[in-house]
Formats: structure tokens, C-alpha cells, sequence
């Protein structure tokens, strides 16, 4: 008989647990989200910043890398993660954050090869202490727009982003230029003569008037 008792009292318990759960009006789902590995370096860490942005990348590493904003960013498995320290702390952040729309994806080929939509980029590998001390004030202080480094031209401002620009003459416009440089010197080289030759008659009708 107890043990009837004890078989009921089991099947009652099982029963009542979901019963229970919808009864609350929700149901409770733990979705556990993988982390990514650890980012492991054999020596000192160093980044680059991303031309016309305050991105910071790390060129020598086979994942990507990123500090932004205070915070390091690495996407892994389609899901994003950030932390403080870029050694471990890694949580899930969700969707790319907005930084990562400023990145092109051929950047890695830009460093190797030095170049930036064209021009020669001087990039300058700077460790990470400095940039996790400094990224503040650089940014702030609009650092990396006034560094002439970056890109081989000097920084021009303009109103919805930081852009390094160098105005150069196309070759049409300095062709043209010499061209009307050269014809100033014609004209010049002309008149000279008939100044001369007015300087000359009018002291010649000068001295016939003396007579």
C-alpha cells in the first residue's frame, strides 16, 4: 500500500511541474550562447587604426580583431562579442556593432600591401597599452585627423566624416597651367619692344618741340 502511495505522489509531482509553468503565463528557456575561444599572442599586441575612423585593428592575427570605443570586438560563429580585456572576459554582444560599417573587408590587404583606396598608407603600428590609455583623448583631440602619417596627404575636413584628402592638380589642369604661363611670357616678351618704341616717340616729339 506505501508504496502505491509513494508511485502516486511521484506521478503527481511530474504532472504538476508543467502545469505549474503555464499556469505563470511563460515559459523559461536557457539558450546557452558558445564563447570563442581565447585570443592567445606569442608577444607584445599591436594595432593599427583604420584609416578615417577611430577603429583600432590587430593586422598580425588570424581573427579579427578590433578596439572601439573602450572596448575589444572580435566576431566569431556570426555572433559578436566585446570585452575589456581582449585575453578573456568575451560576452555576447549580438549584432555587428555599428563601428564595424567604417571597416572595409579588404582591409588586411590594404595593410599588407600599404595602400588605402588608392593612395600610399603609412600605417604605424602602435601597442596596445598606448591605445587603451590614450584611444580617449586621440579621439577627442581629433588625433589621428591631424597626423599627416596616416595616408601620404594632408588632412582636409569635411561634415559627415574624417577624410584625408590631397588636392592635386590632374595632369589636364597643370598642362593648361603651363600653357598659359607660357603665353603671360609671350606677351610680355611683345610688349616690351613697344613700350620702348612709345618711350622713344615721345621724347622724339619732346626735343622737336625744343627746336
Amino acid at each position: 500500500m506505501k508504496q502505491i502511495i509513494l508511485k502516486a505522489v511521484i506521478l503527481v509531482s511530474m504532472l504538476a511541474a508543467p502545469v505549474s509553468s503555464v499556469a505563470n503565463g511563460r515559459m523559461d528557456v536557457n539558450v546557452v550562447v558558445p564563447m570563442p575561444p581565447p585570443f592567445v599572442v606569442a608577444g607584445p599586441l599591436h594595432v593599427v587604426v583604420i584609416p578615417q575612423t577611430y577603429v583600432y585593428a590587430v593586422p598580425d592575427a588570424d581573427v579579427d580583431i578590433f578596439f572601439f570605443s573602450g572596448w575589444w570586438w572580435r566576431p566569431w560563429q556570426g555572433r559578436w562579442y566585446r570585452s575589456h580585456d581582449y585575453r578573456s572576459g568575451w560576452v555576447y554582444y549580438g549584432n555587428a556593432p555599428a563601428f564595424y560599417r567604417q571597416v572595409p573587408p579588404t582591409w588586411r590587404s590594404d595593410y599588407r600591401q600599404n595602400r588605402w583606396k588608392g593612395q600610399h598608407w603609412e600605417h604605424r603600428r602602435i601597442p596596445v597599452h598606448s591605445v587603451v590609455r590614450d584611444w580617449h583623448r586621440w579621439e577627442k583631440d581629433k588625433y589621428w585627423e591631424k597626423q599627416n602619417h596616416q595616408i601620404n596627404r594632408p588632412y582636409q575636413h569635411e561634415k559627415k566624416q574624417n577624410t584625408y584628402v590631397r588636392e592635386q592638380p590632374r595632369p589636364e589642369a597643370r598642362q593648361k597651367q603651363y600653357q598659359q604661363r607660357d603665353r603671360d611670357k609671350e606677351k610680355n616678351n611683345h610688349a616690351r619692344p613697344q613700350r620702348a618704341q612709345n618711350w622713344q616717340n615721345t621724347h622724339d616729339r619732346k626735343d622737336m618741340k625744343r627746336l
